[in-house]
């Protein structure tokens, strides 16, 4: 757990992998469980992932989780210090790395959280490897999950792998705050959503389900 909730701003915190050799490999996948709060909705808290083949003398950004976005496990703003409460507050990915260029007989993983006077992050279950050697499926939250149309006006459609089993679907406008939830969704496929008196801007979809919570950014265009 980082006490991102005393740390105070523009704290960087990184955890690293030991180099391995990971020569003649094609894809890496780097899966991980996480929880995070804003504390008011200009926390702009990073999560980053980044790979090196060197040793750790370089770096490349592989992913990015931001605080007013994807990087949030709960909806609402918690202004004391926030620990999870259930499963439903975590969040988990499997973030894929191709590229040949990208594995040496020393490759590192970096896992670097820059603050920005958010709440606390917790990450835990870290698993590095080969998805069929790892137990793992490709997860990411763009093979489970797809809406259209985005940009929307008036109601959008969510569809999603059966492997999301969605036990409840939220929409989130910029600074948090949940417009719609609907948790009636046995035996559905897909759902649409209402867009209906919703303001022009950015809006955030979290589907939560059987393993962990995903999110997608919808864009919502009133015509005003």
């Amino acid at each position: 757990m980082i006490n991102n909730f005393e740390g105070g701003a523009n704290q960087v915190y990184e955890f690293f992998s030991d180099p391995v050799d990971l020569s003649g490999f094609t894809t890496l996948a780097v899966a991980f469980d996480w929880a995070y709060a804003q504390q008011i909705s200009s926390n702009t808290d990073l999560f980053r992932i980044f790979i090196s083949n060197d040793c750790g003398e370089t770096w490349v950004t592989k992913k990015t989780y931001a605080g007013t976005s994807t990087l949030k496990s709960v909806n609402q703003f918690v202004t004391i210090p926030f620990t999870p409460a259930s499963l439903a507050e975590w969040a988990s990915d499997t973030v894929l790395i191709s590229g040949a260029a990208n594995f040496t007989d020393h490759t590192q993983v970096k896992f670097r959280f820059e603050s920005k006077g958010g709440n606390n992050f917790f990450l835990d279950n870290i698993r590095i490897g080969r998805l069929d050697e790892l137990g793992l499926h490709k997860v990411e939250t763009e093979d489970l999950l797809e809406i259209y149309p985005n940009p929307a006006q008036g109601t959008t459609i969510l569809k999603w792998d059966e492997r999301v089993a969605p036990e409840s679907v939220r929409l989130l406008d910029s600074r948090g705050r949940m417009v719609f939830e609907t948790k009636d969704l046995t035996d559905l496929k897909s759902l649409t959503i209402p867009l209906e008196g919703l303001c022009s801007g950015y809006y955030l979809v979290k589907v939560t389900g059987m393993d962990g919570t995903h999110s997608l950014p919808l864009i919502v265009d009133s015509g005003n």
